[in-house]
């Protein structure tokens, strides 16, 4: 059986409208073709009443590992369905048609890019344009699918193939008038077509001598033959606009005519080569289910006039309907979802995937959490309703007139409404470092559809402001794209999620359930699969929770000697301080501790890079760590001085540190600082910390390891190793982040060899393979506007696996808050204190935000917290969590409670009552005074009126109401 294309000559018409970068959607058609006859399917209006409906006219492709994947070949559409519940997940929703009615808009823009498994952006001389793959790859009949091992390979071309339009530019007149102009019959394309035409003709007798020389001179074919001549200034969107109308009224006119006619008018075409990119999406099926990569090397464009901005992959795979209840989980923070039913207007949730890159002058920040788990999904309770035809046979029987009637079927029809949760979790397993996260909702208003989907950057471009730099009399910006571009793959894995109902009507008991907890359970178990995280055991931990605590070494304070000013080095925590807390706290009943070391190495606060190591003498010097090792391996807790290997604080002569060598370049080769958020200003600002190139990272390690050795450790925090991940635009060695990670990783195995017992801050996923403890954790989410539920997703993919605790206990902004959020997440509690010297900090404008830190203040609050939190999760450290619900919560009062309140209701009203009678005894002492006073000046006092009394017919009413009742 052969499939053919089938184009509408009046869709065709409709599409000559549009641009190459804004071309109108040309409907693709499908058919089942048989000799006879062939019937088109229209994708923009083809309605498909179920998803079994639609995936009846798509192509299976491969069966195996318990899963099916289905092929459109027209729109590039794929589809999976799990064999053993009959779930089915789409690259796109199949239900276009039907998601737009009256009232909505129903644009084949939207609608092709709801039909879109790709959406690139560009840029055409300063111009951002969008690709999408329907219009300009399937529209175009310009996708190919190829068989691979365990999936299929679909191929783009989006673009224009062709360079040329197929607009003859100069024409023979004889010609012109024979192969085209007799052909139009439409009189609105006639006089669109004639108007862009100009007839030269030297025999035309309107013409001077003059003017005929000025024509031949301008066009030397006129000697020969009289020609027309298209408009040079016209539009690219006119151009297309009357290239339609030749393809549309003169099939017969093909490129090898123009060229034919070309030659003969001796013109020499300049149309330039369009925008076309050509890329693939490959789809392979395994025992976790789909698994989709686009290999960023295989992408292939001109590069010399044009940049790609971004592209986005499947952006409505197992989209969810605003029709049905539901929610997209986002990874923002501890865990986000944004329900259906909560958006009232399109929106979507954007953010960078680990983070801010600091090595770009440009950058998008929003106060928000970061993202640090490369993952999202969608969950839709899906609702139908379902017809089912039941045929009762009724037996021939005799009348009562002895007439024999005939047996019949009865068919009635039973009308059910089924439910059933849909949903999928996407784990980006590679390319993550160069994504962005997207939740979208169309929210009725641009279409019906809520989906999650990323977003990937292959080379790396920014913008800077050239009076920064240079020296110009106004701002102006320029925009350089990174000469390395990524050539590795983007790989995001699709675990389908079944329905409860399903599952029990299957007799499936292994199965994730389809919810944000079913979410956790597959991402959680993909980890440990992979070897990344691995399950605490009661070996691993304590009877009771660990309790970290982040203490200061030295600070530079400004001082005066003999009225000179000069910096003296102020110490915050000394290893005597840090033994007398253990101490004190071991006797309140906390051994299970964790002391993080913040600067008491390489200069105090401000540290240089971690080259050399000395710990500074007013904290006790190196014996005192040595010491303080031997203490703390003693009595049976952790000892984590922090190293920062991405920011150099200070630099200092023979540190082993060089600019030129070791620091970020920014595009425009400068070096790049850190930035902060300032709540005063609601933007980033500055900071004193130059970041390092990751290529920096061994050369650093390799001398820190060599002098750590001769002191030793117990463990070691690397906070921002976990946190921060930054490009290098240097022209010699440039990195793209996905380099970076590469760095940063590397750097783990090694460290993970001289130590496993390694620290490090808010836990980015690929560092959870090397880490031990992961501190300033989200425990909460950005709180969006739009946003619906903070979900605890990090804890529930970490806890049992990895200790971890939130910020900073004592500087949160409301404790109990926070400690409600620790217990759900199953966080450890991590205050920051230090022991003395405190007041020195409020001066120090990096420092000052640590307001709250003195060791003296929080001690008694802290052993009280402390045992609150583990009273809760001290014997739950080795488990999962495996659930997780929302609660209304009522408070009940007690009988006690009850009774006071209405003692206190009585007292009130006595209150109230006594009020109102002094009141009265006021407002009649008032009265006689003012008579008293009246009758002084001789006027006379106005008696009150009486008030009448009430009709007696009134009442004789009611009487007689009341006798006819009765």
């Amino acid at each position: 059986m052969k499939k053919f294309r089938f184009i509408s000559a009046l869709l065709t018409f409709i599409m000559v409208f549009g641009a190459v970068g804004n071309l109108s959607v040309l409907p693709v058609y499908a058919a089942e073709a048989t000799e006879e006859e062939a019937e088109p399917i229209n994708y923009l209006t083809e309605v498909f009443a179920t998803a079994e409906d639609k995936l009846a006219t798509m192509e299976l492709k491969l069966d195996a590992f318990g899963y099916e994947l289905y092929y459109e070949k027209f729109t590039g559409e794929v589809a999976y369905r799990e064999k053993a519940t009959g779930q089915i997940m789409f690259t796109n929703p199949y239900d276009i048609p039907k998601a737009f009615p009256d009232g909505l808009s129903s644009s084949d823009d939207t609608k092709a890019m709801l039909l879109s498994q790709l959406i690139i952006r560009y840029t055409d001389n300063d111009k951002e344009v969008n690709f999408y793959s329907y219009t300009e790859a399937a529209a175009r009949d310009q996708i190919v699918q190829k068989n691979i091992k365990n999936g299929i390979r679909v191929e783009y071309t989006m673009g224009r193939e062709e360079t040329r339009k197929l607009v003859p530019r100069h024409m023979n007149m004889e010609r012109f008038n024979e192969l085209i102009l007799a052909y139009i019959d439409d009189p609105t394309a006639y006089k669109k077509i004639t108007a862009f035409y100009t007839k030269k003709d030297p025999n035309d007798p309107e013409l001077t001598e003059r003017a005929v020389k000025e024509l031949q001179a301008t066009f030397p074919i006129t000697t020969e033959m009289a020609i027309y001549v298209f408009d040079p200034y016209a539009s690219e969107r006119e151009l297309n606009l009357i290239e339609q109308y030749i393809k549309t009224y003169c099939p017969h006119y093909t490129y090898e005519t123009l060229q034919e006619d070309h030659n003969m008018t001796d013109y020499e075409g300049t149309d330039q080569h369009p925008a076309l990119f050509q890329l693939s999406l490959e789809y392979y099926l395994d025992e976790g289910g789909l698994t989709v990569r686009l290999p960023a090397n295989g992408i292939r464009f001109d590069e010399g006039n044009y940049s790609l901005t971004y592209i986005m992959v499947l952006p409505f795979m197992g989209a969810g309907s605003s029709d049905y209840t539901g929610y997209t989980f986002y990874p923002d923070g501890s865990g986000t979802l944004v329900r259906f039913e909560d958006i009232q207007n399109t929106r979507t949730i954007t953010g960078d995937l680990y983070g801010i890159d600091f090595a770009y002058h440009k950058l998008t920040y929003n106060h928000m959490e970061t993202l640090r788990l490369p993952v999202y999904g969608v969950v839709e309770n899906y609702k139908d309703t379902v017809t089912t035809t039941i045929e009762e046979e009724i037996p021939g029987y005799y009348d009562d007139y002895g007439d024999y009637i005939e047996p019949t079927i009865k068919t009635t029809q039973l009308k059910e409404e089924v439910a059933q949760d849909r949903g999928y979790l996407a784990i980006i397993e590679e390319g993550d470092a160069l994504a962005k996260i997207t939740t979208n909702h169309g929210a009725f208003i641009l279409h019906r559809y809520n989906s999650c989907y990323t977003t990937f950057y292959p080379r790396p471009k920014d913008s800077y402001n050239l009076a920064e730099s240079i020296s110009v009399g106004a701002n102006a910006e320029w925009t350089v794209v990174s000469k390395r571009k990524y050539t590795g793959s983007y790989i995001i894995r699709f675990v389908m999620l079944t329905d409860h109902g399903v599952a029990e009507e299957n007799n499936i008991t292994d199965y994730y359930e389809c919810s944000y907890i079913g979410m956790a359970k597959v991402y959680r178990d993909y980890l440990e699969d992979k070897g990344i995280l691995t399950r605490l055991t009661d070996n691993d931990v304590k009877q009771d929770i660990p309790l970290y605590i982040e203490s200061f070494g030295i600070m530079d304070v400004l001082d005066t000697f003999l009225s000179i000013p000069v910096v003296v080095k102020t110490p915050l925590t000394t290893f005597e301080n840090l033994t007398t807390m253990y101490n004190q706290l071991s006797e309140a009943g906390i051994t299970n501790l964790n002391f993080r070391l913040k600067g008491f190495t390489n200069g105090g606060m401000r540290q240089t890079v971690p080259y050399k190591v000395k710990f500074e003498k007013k904290v006790g010097g190196d014996d005192a760590y040595v010491e303080f090792l031997e203490f703390a391996a003693a009595n049976g807790f952790g000892v984590f001085p922090d190293f920062d290997f991405m920011y150099a604080n200070r630099q200092k002569a023979f540190d082993g540190y060089s600019s030129r060598t070791d620091a970020v370049r920014t595009i425009d080769n400068r070096y790049t600082r850190k930035r902060e958020y300032d709540s005063a200003t609601q933007g980033l600002r500055r900071t004193g910390l130059m970041a390092i190139s990751p290529v920096a990272l061994n050369k650093f390690y390799t001398a820190f390891s060599s002098e750590m050795e001769s002191l030793g450790l117990n463990g070691i925090s690397v906070a921002t190793l976990g946190t921060d991940l930054n490009s290098d635009f240097d022209k010699k060695e440039p990195y793209n982040r996905e380099d970076a990670k590469g760095f940063v990783t590397r750097l783990f195995d090694d460290m993970i060899e001289d130590c496993d017992n390694i620290m490090v801050d808010g836990g980015n996923a690929y560092t959870l393979k090397y880490v031990s403890h992961i501190l300033n954790a989200s425990i909460n989410s950005s709180n969006h506007t739009y946003a619906s539920e903070m979900v605890p997703f990090f804890g529930m993919v970490l806890h049992g696996y990895i200790n971890f605790a939130g910020p900073p206990t004592n500087m949160a902004g409301d404790i109990n808050y926070e400690i409600l959020k620790m217990i759900e997440s199953g966080a450890a509690p991590y205050f920051t204190l230090s022991y003395q010297n405190i007041s020195e900090l409020k001066d120090d404008w990096q420092l000052s935000s640590y307001y709250s830190v003195s060791y003296d203040i929080w001690f008694d609050d802290l052993v009280t917290r402390y045992n609150q939190i583990n009273e809760a999760l001290g014997s739950l450290q080795t488990s999962r969590i495996d659930d997780h619900e929302f609660l209304i919560g009522e408070r009940v009062p007690t009988d006690l409670e009850i009774e006071e309140d209405r003692a206190a209701e009585e007292a009130e009203a006595e209150a109230d009552a006594e009020a109102e009678a002094l009141k009265a005894e006021k407002d009649a002492l008032k009265e006689a005074r003012e008579k008293y006073l009246a009758s002084l000046s001789g006027e006379p006092i106005e008696e009150p009126e009486e008030v009448p009394e009430e009709p007696e017919e009134e009442e004789e009413e009611e009487d007689e109401d009341e006798e006819y009742v009765y």
